[in-house]
């Protein structure tokens, strides 16, 4: 099964943890862009990049997710199934009809 999978924190990531742990297909990590943080304004990666970096998967960093080249990258990987975990924007129903098995958006449920 071939996975493309979009998420950025740390609550992404663990999830993506698992999906790696299991030897899932994944086969492209869309995350956010790299921001600038603290003192010195150094570029800071998401936690979901650093994963896939080092498990040697292709990131992918659109600026949006409505434009052709991003729609074309996800569908010439044929991807199976698209799971997202607090990706952080909402994906376009181009992108939504790609994966023969559709799209699974994971929610974080906190408990006060």
């Amino acid at each position: 099964m071939k996975i493309v999978y979009m998420g950025t924190p740390e609550f992404s990531k663990v999830c993506l943890e698992g999906i790696l742990e299991n030897n899932y297909n994944v086969t492209l990590v869309l995350t956010n862009e790299d921001k600038k943080n603290g003192r010195g304004l150094k570029i800071v990666k998401s936690p979901v990049k650093i994963l896939a970096e080092e498990n040697n998967i292709e990131v992918y960093q659109p600026k949006s997710l409505r434009n052709n080249e991003t729609i074309e990258k996800i569908r010439s990987l044929n991807p199976d199934i698209i799971i997202v975990v607090a990706y952080g924007k909402i994906l376009p129903k181009g992108i939504l009809e790609i994966p023969r098995y559709g799209c699974i958006n994971v929610h974080r449920i906190t408990s006060s």
